[in-house]
């Protein structure tokens, strides 16, 4: 193989990872979400900071981490004390499993986009993998 024809190839390569971009949220799912967020969330988690019964969502791990850990909490709610940081939480967080897996991903994309700055956003059949067989 010529330099030339290792030139084409790696230039080829380096092109088609270029054009591999992660997909963004989009606006109309981060403002689906923020409605959602405001209906059922604020109340207990206000501006995300966290409070006496409530663990912060900014910079939280589970937030940033894979989407599946956020997709349970808000179907599954927590019905069990936490630590977060060495603090103990004794808040409970209800279910939320009577959402759609659209209104589920939406709220779910908002709150990693929001609180963890993750701008992938999460698919509704990322939500229904999570559901129980029916």
């Amino acid at each position: 193989m010529n330099r030339w024809t290792l030139f084409l190839i790696l230039a080829t390569a380096l092109s088609l990872v270029a054009c591999a971009r992660p997909e963004l949220a989009s606006s109309d799912q981060l403002a689906r979400g923020e409605v959602l967020y405001s209906l059922h969330c604020i109340q207990c988690h206000t501006d995300g900071r966290g409070d006496a019964l409530n663990p912060p969502l900014f910079g939280s791990a589970k937030i940033r981490g894979q989407p599946s850990a956020t997709i349970r909490n808000i179907l599954y709610g927590q019905q069990h004390e936490s630590i977060v940081s060495g603090k103990k939480l004794g808040g409970i967080m209800p279910a939320l499993d009577y959402l759609t897996d659209e209104e589920v991903a939406d709220v779910a994309t908002y709150v990693r986009f929001r609180f963890g700055n993750v701008t992938h956003p999460v698919q509704p059949a990322e939500v229904a993998a999570q559901r129980p067989a029916r």
